[in-house]
């Protein structure tokens, strides 16, 4: 008896080590590369206020939690959010941080970073940052974003800066 679980054990062990060396194959790494590349021009999107490059890059059940409305059930809704904040927002500086991409089979990659925003809320101007999550999925038309969950750390006032997105 001991023997066949040592035996199961030894067979578990190499599948495990398997799996960690395949996830770390090419494949994994043009799928990353791409997700980079796709978090860097969404970034670059976000702060020129182009709606219908960031509305191309979600998946329509694109889901969100931020610091207000703090949940977002579809991309219709974050799109408009997006409208909203931009028609009072300009954006002079976002900045991505200490990213990190892990990717899994199945053409799921999970993007985290930190980042910076710098601009004027109207005439006021406005500086916070924060942490992001994003998850992203391969699909026939391309790398979709799938969720966006974003904290935003405490201004240097003491209080959340101007969060609305």
């Amino acid at each position: 008896m001991s023997w066949v679980l040592v035996i199961l054990f030894a067979g578990l062990s190499g599948y495990l080590a398997y799996l960690l060396l395949k996830q770390k194959g090419p494949k994994h790494q043009k799928e990353t590369e791409d997700v980079k590349k796709l978090v860097f021009a969404l970034s670059g999107a976000y702060r020129a206020k182009e709606l219908k490059v960031i509305s191309a890059a979600l998946a329509d059940d694109f889901s969100a939690f931020l610091d207000s409305p703090y949940r977002i059930d579809n991309k219709r809704n974050y799109v408009a959010l997006l409208e909203n904040f931009f028609d009072e927002a300009t954006l002079d500086e976002r900045s991505v941080l200490q990213e990190k991409f892990t990717a899994w089979e199945g053409g799921w990659v999970l993007a985290t970073y930190h980042f910076i925003e710098k601009g004027k809320m109207g005439d006021k101007p406005f500086e916070r940052s924060g942490k992001a999550s994003e998850l992203y999925r391969s699909t026939p038309m391309g790398w979709k974003a799938v969720h966006f969950h974003y904290t935003y750390l405490p201004s240097k006032e003491g209080g959340m800066a101007s969060g609305r997105i």
